[in-house]
Formats: C-alpha cells, sequence, structure tokens
C-alpha cells in the first residue's frame, strides 16, 4: 500500500504540475497546450480514487488513467491538430474521467471490463511501444514525450516480471523519471517557445525604437530648420528681403558691445521723392521700386554686410571693419548702380556714420548718419553726406 500512495504523489503531483503550467502559459504553442492538457485524466482519476474509492482499486484505477492518457497521446501524435479538433480534443480530456469516476464511485470499479491487469499493461506497452515509433521521426513531440514513455514503457515492463517489492520500487523510480522527465520537457519546450517570443518583442522592440529614434531626429531636425527659417522671416521685411528696423538695430548694438570693439560704419540711404513715385505709377510700381533698391544694394556690398530697412522709404546699410575711404567707396558703387537702372528711375541721399569715431550708442550713431542723409537731399541727387562734411 506504500508504493501505491507514493504511485498516487507521483502521478497526482506531476500531473498537477504539468496541467496548471500549460493551461497557465496563454502564450504557449497549442502543440504543448493540447498535450500537457491530457494529464488532466490521470490528475482528476488518481485523485478521485484516493478521496473516494478503496484502496484496493488505487493500482487498477492508476493503471486505467495512464492508458487513457497515452491512448489521448496516440490519437494526438496520429492526427492534425487544428483549432476546431482542438477543443473537441480537450472536452474529451475532460468529458472521459469525469465519466469513469462517476461509473468507479458506483460500483468501485468498471461493471463487465474483462481485461486483467497484466492484459491491460501489455495494452499499454503496445501503445507506448508504438508512440515511440511513431514520434521517432518527429522533432517537436519526441523532445517532449520521448525520454518520458520510454520511462514509463520500462516502468511497466518490469512491473511484469516482478517478484519481489525490490523490483516494484525500481519499476516505481522509473515510473518517478517518467513523469519528472514529462514535466521537465513541457516546462522546457513552454520556456523556449516564450523566450523565442520574448526575443523577437525585444528585436521588434529595438527595431522601433531605432525607427522612432531617426523619426524623432528628423522631426526635430525638420522642427529646428522650420523655427530657423521662421525666425529668420521673423527678422525680414516681407517685402525687400532686408532685415526689418528691430533686427537691424540689435546687429548694430551686438556690434558696439561686442569684447572686439572692432570700428563699424553705417549707410543711411532715402529714396528721393518716393511719394512721387507712387502718387505717379501707383503703389505696385512703388513696391517694384523698393525690391530693385534691395536687389542692387545686395550686389554693391559683401555677404559679411548687412541690409536693413529702416523705414517706409530708409534703409541702412551695416559695413563691418570698413575704414572711412573703404565706406565712401562702397556708397558710390551703390550710386554708380542705381544711376544704371533701366526701369523707372529713382535718386537716393546717402548719410554716413562711424563707430566709434563719430558715435559709442546705437540712438547716436542713428542720428548722426540721419543728419547725413538731410544735407544729401539739399544737393543734386544720389549724393553722399557726413554730418561733419559740408
Amino acid at each position: 500500500m506504500i508504493l501505491s500512495k507514493i504511485s498516487f504523489l507521483i502521478i497526482a503531483g506531476f500531473s498537477f504540475l504539468i496541467f496548471i503550467f500549460t493551461i497557465s502559459c496563454s502564450k504557449s504553442n497549442i502543440f504543448v497546450k493540447v498535450y500537457g492538457n491530457a494529464f488532466f485524466i490521470p490528475l482528476f482519476l488518481s485523485v478521485f480514487s484516493f478521496l473516494f474509492l478503496q484502496e484496493s482499486s488505487f493500482s487498477s484505477v492508476y493503471l486505467i488513467s495512464e492508458i487513457l492518457l497515452v491512448l489521448a497521446i496516440l490519437m494526438l501524435t496520429i492526427f492534425n491538430i487544428n483549432e476546431k479538433a482542438k477543443h473537441l480534443i480537450q472536452f474529451l480530456y475532460f468529458l472521459i474521467p469525469v465519466l469513469l469516476s462517476f461509473v468507479l464511485y458506483r460500483y468501485n470499479t468498471i461493471p463487465y471490463f474483462p481485461l486483467s491487469a497484466q492484459i491491460q499493461i501489455i495494452i499499454l506497452l503496445i501503445l507506448v511501444l508504438l508512440i515511440l515509433i511513431i514520434i521517432r521521426n518527429k522533432k517537436e513531440i519526441k523532445k517532449i514525450l520521448f525520454t518520458g514513455l520510454l520511462f514509463l514503457f520500462l516502468s511497466y515492463f518490469i512491473k511484469t516480471f516482478a517478484k519481489n517489492d525490490y523490483i516494484l520500487f525500481i519499476s516505481i523510480l522509473f515510473k518517478f523519471a517518467s513523469y519528472l522527465s514529462f514535466y521537465i520537457s513541457f516546462y522546457n519546450t513552454s520556456y523556449n517557445h516564450l523566450m523565442g517570443i520574448v526575443s523577437e518583442a525585444k528585436k521588434l522592440k529595438n527595431k522601433l525604437d531605432k525607427s522612432l529614434y531617426h523619426e524623432v531626429k528628423k522631426r526635430t531636425l525638420d522642427i529646428e530648420l522650420s523655427n530657423e527659417r521662421l525666425l529668420k522671416m521673423s527678422k525680414k521685411d516681407s517685402l525687400t528681403g532686408a532685415y526689418n528696423k528691430k533686427a537691424i538695430l540689435n546687429y548694430i548694438e551686438n556690434l558696439i558691445k561686442s569684447k572686439s570693439k572692432k570700428k563699424f560704419s553705417i549707410l543711411m540711404i532715402d529714396l528721393d521723392d518716393f511719394k512721387r513715385i507712387n502718387d505717379k505709377y501707383g503703389h505696385l510700381q512703388g513696391d517694384k521700386c523698393l525690391k530693385n533698391f534691395s536687389e542692387i544694394a545686395k550686389d554693391s556690398i559683401r555677404k559679411v554686410d548687412y541690409l536693413g530697412r529702416f523705414g517706409g522709404d530708409e534703409f541702412i546699410i551695416v559695413l563691418p571693419s570698413l575704414s572711412d575711404s573703404e565706406t565712401m567707396f562702397v556708397a558710390e558703387r551703390f550710386i554708380k548702380n542705381i544711376n544704371n537702372i533701366k526701369d523707372i528711375k529713382f535718386a537716393v541721399s546717402i548719410g554716413i556714420a562711424s563707430y566709434p569715431d563719430d558715435a559709442n550708442t546705437v540712438k547716436e550713431i542713428i542720428s548722426i548718419a540721419d543728419r547725413g542723409v538731410y544735407l544729401s537731399k539739399e544737393k543734386a541727387g544720389n549724393s553722399i553726406s557726413h554730418e561733419d562734411i559740408k
């Protein structure tokens, strides 16, 4: 009876572990779940017999439960498993042991069952041997079933020649090895399957992270470029493309505050009689004149120089690092280019101021250049003046 209780612990314990592990492992594949759920048969019948039947019936119930387990494994091995078949097979896993337990509970045996224990063992051995032959070329099935079935075969094969308790104990050891092998094989197969899914998920995550990183980087760069364009647009006059008043004054102030304290000059330029051009030719032609002016100014200065629109028809050109004579040369070249206009003719008045020779603040340097403009207006068109040069 001690060996029967040990058999109960082996069958019930490992069947419980395999069954619970299988149903809780929802990410496992269909193959593992259907084979693992088959262990509900020996689990249910062994627990039922231990709780409700006489001890004399234990061995026969355990044998029947394992015959049903092996038969279920054989059916699963022969037939392909699809989704519909999976649900039917799992329903039979639960139905058959429940019906059989009902019969056993009522009669304490299976009525009109003609097969002796020796014949049942022979049937079990034949079924196990048949499965071992079938699965020898099926790698996935062989991996989780072969060792367990082989130990189960040896367990019952030795039991047929049992003459004493020593041989029966060896049979129990093989049964333990059989169920332990089943559990380890199911665990490893499910674990490897899940790790494969995790590995694929990590690869996908890394791929998505890289893709997201590059996309974020690209979007960030686009936003930075867009912000830079918007910043430049906010500093530019939309009509002429010159810097607006605020931007050009900030630039002059930065030059003054610069640690280098380098010399620079400005040209303040005013279009003469611009109101007359607007009145005579219309505002569209007036705008065209302003655009022409801007283009000529840009062609007359260096890339490091700055052109700004100070007011309606007033402009400022900032000339970093130029001497007075060089500043005068730029102004004269600009007037020469103005005289070459083939479209609507216009004249300009130019005032010159330098830092730090003439002034030390933005306000002062603008004021001096502005007085130079008024002096130029008193002369003929296209004149250049400095407040100290009459």
